[in-house]
């Protein structure tokens, strides 16, 4: 009975050292892990102020509006596109978007930049796509005269549109852009024919060099591949640890 007792007693505490020492190395790999996870998603799921984003000036000659409909942050998921012949977007899974508006009361030439950023980042992607179809086939009082392409932007859609406004025609250059989780809406319209395909190109090309400077990283950008090598070497070192303190047991 004796034997038995001290027997009973030593697995007792070969047992309880094990079972501690594991969890101890467990916790301390969780506590890594979520560490580097922290230290490396913080830019990438920052929240953006659109309006920071968005170009402060435009083209010479142009005023910017007072804060209003064309100036702010618009709600819901409809994007205005504005301009002399407005019309609106209908961007699915969108979080917040923002206009910002130039006029030239002399002339009556106005320029937007529109921002729309998703909180549906796996569907950003597919939500572009919506919109360049939908501003290749914009109707109503709007038609689509041509459609150019964008050097530095090889994903821009650009077209040039013609409406009438107040009875009068207008001629519309319009380049839409994806930065980041961010669409992009930049147009110039002008019922005299001052600007040409080239004017939005080069705006357009300014603003996605000030959203890449400024937009987080999207999130389908994350470096999972981080995660993915912890991960295995947590397994890979919890497995030795294991293997060290069973052998010791069967000794």
């Amino acid at each position: 009975m004796q034997l038995n007792r001290i027997r009973f007693s030593g697995k007792g505490k070969i047992r309880d050292p094990l079972g501690d020492l594991i969890g101890a190395k467990l916790g301390q790999w969780f506590v890594l892990v979520v560490t580097l996870v922290l230290l490396v998603t913080p830019s990438t799921f920052a929240s953006t102020n659109l309006g920071v984003v968005i170009l402060p000036i435009s083209l010479p000659g142009l005023i910017m509006d007072n804060p209003g409909p064309t100036n702010g942050p618009l709600s819901g998921d409809t994007g205005l596109v504005s301009g002399l012949i407005p019309y609106v977007v209908k961007v699915s899974g969108s979080g917040t978007a923002y206009i910002r508006t130039w006029s030239d009361s002399k002339t009556g030439d106005q320029v937007s930049i529109e921002a729309i950023e998703s909180n549906s980042f796996s569907g950003m992607a597919a939500a572009y796509q919506g919109v360049k179809q939908a501003l290749l086939r914009v109707s109503g009082q709007v038609s689509v005269v041509s459609a150019f392409s964008v050097r530095e932007l090889p994903n821009a859609v650009g077209t040039t549109l013609m409406g009438k406004a107040a009875g009068k025609k207008v001629t519309a250059q319009q380049v839409a852009f994806l930065t980041k989780n961010t669409i992009f809406i930049v147009r110039l319209d002008s019922q005299v024919g001052h600007f040409q395909p080239a004017d939005a190109e080069k705006l357009a090309e300014s603003q996605s060099g000030r959203a890449l400077a400024l937009l987080p990283n999207a999130p389908n950008s994350f470096p999972w591949y981080i995660v993915w090598i912890v991960g295995g070497l947590m397994v890979i070192g919890m497995s030795a640890i294991f293997f060290r303190l069973t052998r010791k047991e069967s000794k």
